[in-house]
């Protein structure tokens, strides 16, 4: 079983919901977005033996400064990979909640 997060921002500074792909098993998305970067809550314990994927886009005219994993610095090592102006996130499994933080400058 598989998910895809990829909220578009549309000019919104904060937005979140809940999705039940099945019944009784919900998947909880909060995020913040401000001028200097993008800030996505996932919580998809209630949703077990899922594999999902973030995607996050880059605002244009904007340079990724850092991006961490629930307050831990990470590069692009495999956790995260910038794909046509979008930062994206794979294999988030079922087993934990995550906050991904990403800071941008001009």
């Amino acid at each position: 079983r598989r998910f895809v997060v990829a909220p578009q921002l549309g000019g919104l500074s904060f937005c979140q919901g809940t999705a039940a792909l099945v019944p009784g098993e919900p998947i909880f998305v909060r995020w913040n977005a401000t001028s200097e970067g993008t800030s996505i809550h996932i919580d998809s314990t209630a949703f077990p033996g899922s594999l999902g994927r973030v995607v996050l886009p880059v605002p244009a005219g904007r340079e990724v400064v850092s991006v961490s994993i629930d307050g831990e610095p990470t590069v692009a090592d495999g956790r995260f990979a910038l794909e046509n102006g979008h930062i994206a996130f794979g294999a988030i499994d079922s087993s934990a909640s995550l906050t991904v933080s990403v800071t941008y400058r001009q």
